[in-house]
């Protein structure tokens, strides 16, 4: 593999454009395009850091010196979570929300990532709720979509109403707690 090769591979690992690393080192897209796909040899010495730097990885990977260190991070990078929680937190901090989809490996299923700072009273009904649509198929998911969103979209009469239908199985989800 060559190292315009292996720019490619990690760059689209870490799921950057071209434009994007092209800005961090003040190059051209077409330069970094050039690179990759061996219209430039040799990367300089000059350039070579800071784009191991923006790539998350180091100059030694990039020149092919470490296949083995950079196997371990494709394999340990493969499911996209740990490369997507680390690059919002360097991006964004806990401030802003992300929601990635990537395509698993037999094509039929798709991995989604969020990431969010929340209320961490709100961690457990949230991950209730995942739990709980785990599985569903995409007419369910879609019922569901649009019963929140018009809830939350609706007046506040309206939502009244469902708060006072729904408060039995409130009332049974805390006796139901405090048994089990």
């Amino acid at each position: 593999m060559t190292t315009g090769q292996r720019m490619k591979l990690r760059r689209k690992e870490l799921g950057l454009s071209a434009e994007y690393v092209a800005g961090r080192l003040n190059l051209s897209p077409a330069t970094i395009y050039r690179y990759e796909n061996g219209g430039i040899d040799k990367v300089p010495g000059d350039i070579l850091e800071p784009l191991a730097q923006v790539l998350q990885t180091t100059p030694a990977c990039l020149m092919g010196w470490e296949d083995a260190l950079l196997a371990d991070i494709v394999e340990s990078n493969k499911s996209g979570r740990r490369a997507a929680e680390d690059e919002m937190r360097r991006l964004f901090g806990t401030e802003y929300a992300t929601l990635s989809t990537y395509l698993c490996e037999d094509k039929t299923k798709a991995s989604v990532l969020y990431y969010r700072a929340v209320d961490r009273r709100a961690a457990p009904e949230l991950s209730g709720l995942i739990t709980m649509v785990e599985g569903k198929d995409f007419r369910e998911l879609e019922k569901i979509r649009r019963l929140v969103s018009a809830y939350l979209n609706a007046s506040e009469p309206i939502r009244e109403i469902v708060d006072t239908a729904l408060k039995p199985y409130d009332e049974e989800d805390i006796v139901d707690s405090q048994i089990g």
